[in-house]
This record gives structure tokens, sequence and C-alpha cells, in this order.
């Protein structure tokens, strides 16, 4: 279970620090405030570390969800 996220200049994200309570969370926002991008990162972290527990390669997970095409992950970090 993930319990609490932390976020610095990642996508729409310039510091996000995110708790999550046991259960169900809601995420509620307008239209590209990043709800997307959380919940993408969220699942790249918990698939790389379903993959490969004991050395999870995130970065490639996260290239390949944001980013199938071209790969280039610094299109993600201001």
């Amino acid at each position: 279970m993930i319990e609490k996220s932390t976020l610095i200049n990642f996508t729409v994200f310039g510091n996000l620090e995110i708790k999550f309570s046991p259960g169900v969370n809601l995420i509620i926002g307008d239209n590209g405030t990043g709800k997307t991008h959380l919940l993408k990162l969220l699942y790249s972290v918990l698939e790389a570390k379903r993959v490969n527990p004991g050395s999870p390669n995130i970065s490639e997970k996260l290239q390949h969800v944001f980013l199938p095409r071209d790969n280039q992950i610094g299109r993600l970090v201001r």
C-alpha cells in the first residue's frame, strides 16, 4: 500500500506531498492539474517494484508509460 507520495519538479508539480488514506482515495481536480500524471507515476512505481522487487528500475517504467515512443524523460522534469 502506498502511504505517501512526494513529488518535486515532476511535470506540473513543483512541490507536492500527498498522504493517502487506507482504502479508496479520490483524486479530483480541473483539467491540466496533473491527475493523470499522478496516477501514471504511481502505476509506474508499483509496476516496476512488482516486476523486479529487489531493484526496481522506475526510470525505465516511467519512460515507457509517459513517453512510449521517443524515450526522452527530460521533458517530464522542469
